[in-house]
């Protein structure tokens, strides 16, 4: 079964990312158990950039499962 998730950078993170993938909702399929820093920096965004994950309205940190 695919699972699949929604993602979204705010701000100045957006500099970060390719340009045909700033300012849109990411829909990402995940192939495997990982954590969501590992999944933001496959992304090329650093996660030494982030100040704050949001996962369904809640704050979460970077070993958070996805």
């Amino acid at each position: 079964m695919q699972t699949l998730i929604n993602l979204r950078f705010h701000g100045q993170l957006n500099d970060l990312l390719p340009a045909h993938l700033r300012h849109i909702e990411l829909k990402q399929e995940l192939k495997n158990d990982r954590s969501v820093k590992d999944l933001i920096e496959s992304l090329g965004v650093p996660h030494t950039e982030v100040d704050l994950i949001i996962v369904n309205g809640a704050s979460v940190d970077f070993e958070y499962g996805v």
